[in-house]
């Protein structure tokens, strides 16, 4: 779908057009009707004896042929707005449709600092409903595994939401990054959705030449991101280091069991059936 960046493009060059051409046919109008009226004084000059009927003639065709000219510029003019207002309503129109209509991509982000994912995110500015996808693994003559295709089917995918799938090797092992290219020539997305008007289009994305892809991540020292693994390993020693700190207070960090609310409920218990058993009658001192 054409970008509103492209609509603008289209329209002001179909402006131009339109209002070089509403131009023309005034200008030309314009010099049929001072022709016409030149030629006409001519004659009323060069014939000096003519009776009032034949000049009464003669002005009612001048007045005839103005009007022609007025009529041709005001049919031009109407021919002119209203190409001008089919243009307009067809840009709203493609404007209403680009704000509600999904964009379904593919994606290779990084698990940690070996691994990727096969990655289907909705780069759109609208939901798609009734998403169905096919993902096409084609294996590369050299990795002497055939081709793999995964089905995949949701009612909704919001703009921004994605889903991610693992790339595997025989056996299910995870591919990593550096061996993709040997395993897959191509990764395709094939399918089909619907927007929120209810069109209905077809899903046809490819990542191809993933070698080249490596290649120019590799060649451009580009930083990966940090392992989650690891990330909460870091996170977990940090809790380590801040629950030892709590243990110099003053009577250190107490941990409330399910044992000890059940001793506090029983100690709780037979405070109450003391202080009923004092108040009963000829119990008290």
């Amino acid at each position: 779908m054409t970008s509103p960046k492209g609509w603008a493009k289209q329209a002001g060059a179909s402006r131009r057009v339109l209002l070089v051409l509403g131009l023309g046919v005034a200008g030309l109008s314009l010099l049929f009707l001072l022709a016409v009226l030149v030629l006409t004084a001519w004659r009323v000059g060069a014939l000096p004896s003519q009776s009032t009927t034949e000049t009464a003639t003669q002005l009612q065709g001048i007045i005839a042929a103005v009007n022609l000219v007025l009529v041709v510029v005001l049919a031009a003019t109407t021919v002119y707005y209203a190409i001008q207002n089919k243009r307009m309503a067809d840009e709203m129109r493609s404007a209403r449709e680009f704000t509600v209509h999904p964009r379904i991509a593919l994606d290779l982000p990084f698990l940690g600092p070996f691994y990727v994912l096969v990655r289907v995110v909705n780069v759109g500015l609208g939901p798609a409903f009734d998403v169905r996808l096919r993902l096409v693994f084609e294996a590369t003559p050299a990795s002497g595994r055939p081709t793999t295709e995964r089905e995949w089917r949701t009612p909704l995918l919001a703009p921004g939401h994605h889903q991610d799938f693992d790339v595997s090797g025989p056996g299910g092992v995870p591919v990593t990054f550096t061996d993709l290219p040997k395993e897959f020539s191509r990764i395709r997305l094939i399918g089909t959705m619907s927007d929120g008007l209810g069109n209905s289009s077809s899903i046809d994305e490819t990542m191809s030449d993933l070698a080249d892809w490596v290649q120019r991540i590799n060649s451009a020292e580009a930083l990966l991101p940090i392992d989650h693994l690891e990330k909460a390993a870091d996170s977990l020693e940090e809790i380590k280091r801040t629950v030892k700190s709590w243990s110099a207070i003053s009577g250190g960090l107490r941990v409330r069991t399910d044992q000890d609310l059940a001793r506090e409920m029983e100690n709780a218990r037979r405070r109450r059936d003391e202080m009923v058993e004092q108040d009963r009658p000829g119990t008290g001192q």
